[in-house]
């Protein structure tokens, strides 16, 4: 039997994403998970990104030292798991590099001070820090000092603290969330029961995307215009409506805000060309470099004003060539700036 090349492509991805530091420390964290639970051969293939033979290698190795595996199987596949204490196997202390990650991460969840999920995150910092070697944990202060985050415009949640719990409680249990939320540029606030599917992070703003009863469509809520939240935890759990996975996939909005798709073509001045040869501004974005320095970005993407927004933001630097309504918009939003600096 041919091996099938896709999945070698996909294990390959995830050794590349995420990799133990040594077959020993790759040994105890197997070891430590089959204490906490069972695994079939091909969990164990993702969980540890190794081959069919190597998983087999470190289970006999395993043996070999004397731990014992229970004999389970479900739906007719064997499910490794060990049996009886984790006999003495101590947690594999953090590594000077993979602290400083964890402070970058924390560096940039500022706007949550004052939540659950930054004194979470905390708490967990100070676990890891009270199993450091002395040596490491001199290093701490300094890897604070080297890491400067610059955030804008930030967004306080420490006042909707309790919300964000009831979001959290809905998010882990798929219980459905009564919200009282209020619109953008709306004075009065509705009442919305969501099924919430994800949690999103943009641009340093929460927002819940899930399914309204109200509205009977997905929908994006910003957590800081909920002024009520609350987890129906007597409700069943909800399952994932199937025509989920269609709508993620069918969204190419530019940024939060969906809309038709445009095949978006702007040129930019050889002064800022580099900005785009660097970053990825969206998924399709293609970058076409001129003679003369300038380049022309192309993207196929909806959300119109969060595109024109995008393209006002680098002024002169800027040329729309396509599609025309864009053209039209932005010629639209620079007259009526235009008309705010003419003296009267």
């Amino acid at each position: 039997m041919k091996a099938d090349p896709t999945s070698k492509r996909n294990l390959q991805a995830r050794r590349h994403m995420r990799k133990d530091p040594s077959p020993a420390a790759r040994m105890i964290r197997m070891i430590r998970t089959l204490f906490a639970r069972g695994m079939t051969r091909a969990e164990m293939e993702s969980e540890f990104q190794i081959t069919r033979r190597h998983i087999y290698d470190y289970l006999r190795d395993i043996e070999q030292l004397g731990y014992v595996f229970s004999d389970d199987e479900v739906g007719g596949e064997r499910v490794w798991r060990l049996e009886g204490g984790f006999l003495g196997i101590k947690p594999e202390p953090a590594t000077v590099s993979e602290l400083m990650a964890l402070y970058l991460a924390k560096s940039h969840m500022s706007h949550l001070q004052g939540t659950s999920f930054l004194t979470d995150l905390e708490s967990l910092s100070r676990k890891i820090e009270a199993g450091l070697p002395a040596k490491t944990a001199n290093k701490i202060e300094r890897m604070i000092e080297v890491i400067l985050p610059s955030h804008r415009p930030l967004r306080s949640y420490h006042k909707h603290d309790l919300t964000l719990v009831q979001v959290q409680k809905s998010l882990l249990f798929q219980r459905p969330l009564r919200i009282r939320y209020r619109n953008l540029g709306h004075k009065n606030s509705a009442v919305h029961i969501v099924e919430p599917y994800v949690l999103q992070l943009f641009e340093y703003g929460l927002y819940v995307l899930g399914y309204s009863l109200r509205a009977k469509d997905f929908r994006r809520f910003a957590v800081e215009r909920m002024e009520e939240a609350c987890a129906d935890m007597t409700a069943p759990p909800f399952a994932v409506r199937p025509e989920y996975e269609q709508h993620t996939k069918s969204r190419e909005a530019f940024g939060l805000t969906a809309g038709p798709i445009m095949n978006v073509r702007v040129r930019f001045d050889k002064v800022v060309a580099d900005y785009f040869k660097e970053r990825q501004w969206h998924p399709t974005q293609r970058v076409e470099s001129l003679r003369n320095g300038d380049v022309i970005v192309s993207l196929q993407a909806g959300g119109i004003d969060e595109i024109v927004s995008w393209i006002l933001g680098w002024g002169a630097h800027a040329q729309v060539l396509g599609p025309p309504q864009l053209v039209e918009h932005i010629q639209d939003q620079l007259a009526k700036a235009q008309g705010r600096y003419v003296a009267k």
